[in-house]
């Protein structure tokens, strides 16, 4: 059942970039499996580990009581139902077995999957302009996943080989450039300014650690950033004249999609409704409230949310639901320092800096691979 497990699990993670409900499918029948192992193998679990996302979900689940449309607050649930079945179903694995190399191995087949998908998407746009122009404006997209979550899968490749002690060749190293230079194609500015820094920091701790792999590959990778950088070789993703727009307000209010005041927006939602938030069925209708009254159409017409995770858990369910959501990254973090985990140290800090200017819980990608990957590699922390 152990094996099984781990296929199951691995079918979840492959599919989740090009078929979502094939990778809920897989979170189910994951879920079953590991409660079958708890049953017939007496497999333990570390509940110790779980309570921080328990806590968040639970939080999450109740909000739906103080929420007045009851079907979006469903929706919204469901969308992070991932925050109560992947802990358990990582801690299941972690205990029986499960390591980081089997992680990578399940990752280079995801990635493999999804750079199909995005080849034929850049040779469809090829058609119509240059290989380059095809990547200015493009997602490269896959069917169901935003530019800023597909990088957190290659962020994690690049992380999980560099902190890896097994032998590689030239080969490999030619391919985590790749991954450095997909990172820069697809021009996610945050993830990859999160990535330089985690990157920097992980290069002090290789020092520390005395790992020369690490070190060696954390600089070799803020070079080849620079170098990307200072070539200009991708052009900006906006056009001309979206970027017209970018630069053009209004008395005040943008007409474009400024962060700076969609904070702002979110940050006033909040203040009025500090401790609880407004409910997992409410929030949207509140920031579109906040838009209407302000007149900011460009958010109101796309519906936007907080575009940053801390602020949009604050206006859902109140500080005491940011309290839960922290501690699913400052514990894991205190783990990674106190066992010198390069690999949980990097990701800690890369995620904690990527949701800064994304709500990645409000997709199923991102709630789906924030928990399922910051749960994983906490629980195998002490193997690393």
């Amino acid at each position: 059942m152990a094996r099984a497990l781990r296929y199951i699990f691995a079918f979840t993670l492959i599919v989740s970039v090009v078929w979502p409900t094939g990778a809920a499918i897989g979170m189910g029948l994951s879920t079953a499996m590991s409660i079958l192992l708890l049953i017939f193998q007496k497999v333990k679990l570390n509940v110790r580990l779980l309570w921080p996302f328990l806590g968040y979900f639970v939080l999450l689940l109740s909000s739906i009581l103080w929420s007045s449309d009851a079907q979006s607050a469903t929706r919204g649930v469901e969308v992070q139902l991932s925050f109560l079945l992947l802990p358990f179903i990582a801690n299941v694995l972690s205990a029986t077995g499960y390591s980081r190399a089997d992680l990578y191995v399940d990752l280079r087949l995801t990635l493999l999957v999804s750079f199909v998908f995005m080849g034929v998407d850049a040779y469809n746009a090829m058609a119509e302009s240059s290989f380059i122009e095809s990547i200015a404006g493009s997602q490269l997209s896959l069917p169901f996943v935003h530019r800023a979550y597909f990088m957190n899968y290659i962020v994690l490749a690049i992380f999980i080989w560099l902190s890896s002690e097994s032998k590689h060749g030239v080969l490999d190293w030619v391919l985590i450039a790749s991954m450095v230079l997909m990172l820069w194609v697809l021009q996610g500015r945050m993830n990859i300014l999160a990535f330089a820094a985690a990157t920097c920091l992980g290069g002090f701790a290789a020092v520390v650690k005395k790992s020369r792999r690490f070190l060696f590959g954390s600089l070799a990778s803020l070079v080849l950033l620079m170098v990307f950088y200072v070539a200009d070789f991708i052009p900006t993703r906006f056009d001309e004249d979206v970027a017209k727009e970018v630069q053009t307000s209004d008395d005040g209010v943008p007409q474009s999609n400024s962060r700076f005041f969609l904070w702002e927006m979110g940050a006033s939602v909040w203040g009025d409704n500090l401790l609880l938030g407004v409910g997992v069925g409410d929030v949207q209708q509140e920031l579109n409230n906040q838009y209407e009254e302000v007149g900011y159409e460009f958010a109101l017409i796309r519906s936007y949310n907080c575009h940053n995770q801390y602020l949009q858990t604050a206006v859902t369910i109140g500080i005491l639901g940011l309290l839960f959501m922290i501690s699913i990254f400052l514990l894991p973090l205190a783990s990674a320092i106190k066992n010198r985990d390069i690999l949980l140290l990097c990701w800690v800090v890369y995620i904690g800096l990527a949701i800064l200017t994304e709500s990645y819980f409000v997709r199923f990608h991102g709630a789906f691979f924030i928990s399922g990957i910051t749960s994983l590699l906490w629980f195998t922390t002490r193997r690393a």
